[in-house]
C-alpha cells in the first residue's frame, strides 16, 4: 500500500477484501503508488493497492507487466469542503467560483494540475454511504 490511509488505494482496498470477500491480508507500507507497483513487479509482494490514475501514469513496460485482479466499489471523488463556521453565502460563492473557472479554457488547465478534471456540486449525502463501508477500522491513527 503506498499510505496505511490513502482511501482508494488501502482502505477501501482493504475493507472490500476482508468484508465482501472474506480475504485478510498483510499490509506492506512502501509510501508510494509507483513503489506498490514496482514491489509487486519484482516480487516483495504478491499484490498492491493503488488507483486507476496512477496505474495509467506508470510507464507502459510496467502497465504491460502487471494485472488488475480487483477493483473496489466506486465512490465519490475528493471533495472541496469548508468548516461549518463559514457562512453560507462564502460557501456558495467558493462552489460557484471553481465551477466557473473549470468552464473556461484556462481555468480547466489550472484545475487539471490538481488534478480536479470535472468539478461537480456534491453534498454529504453522496459521501455518507461510506459510513456503512467499515473504512474507519482499516485507518492508523497517530501511534499506532
Amino acid at each position: 500500500m503506498p499510505s496505511p490511509n490513502a482511501i482508494g488505494a488501502s482502505l477501501l482496498i482493504r475493507a472490500d477484501l476482508e468484508h465482501l470477500h472474506g480475504v485478510r491480508m498483510k499490509m506492506v507500507n512502501v509510501k508510494t503508488h509507483s513503489s506498490v507497483y514496482l514491489n509487486v513487479l519484482n516480487g516483495l509482494t504478491e499484490a498492491g493497492g493503488g488507483v486507476e490514475k496512477t496505474f495509467a501514469e506508470q510507464d507502459a513496460p510496467v502497465r504491460d507487466a502487471l494485472r488488475v485482479i480487483y477493483t473496489t466499489r466506486e465512490m465519490s471523488s475528493h471533495p472541496v469542503a469548508a468548516h461549518s463556521r463559514i457562512d453560507q453565502a462564502t460557501r456558495e460563492q467558493v462552489r460557484r467560483g471553481l465551477l466557473a473557472l473549470a468552464a473556461t479554457p484556462a481555468g480547466k488547465a489550472l484545475l487539471d494540475e490538481v488534478p480536479m478534471k470535472e468539478p461537480v456540486t456534491a453534498s454529504i449525502d453522496d459521501y455518507l454511504v461510506m459510513r456503512k463501508w467499515g473504512l474507519e477500522s482499516y485507518w492508523v491513527g497517530e501511534g499506532k
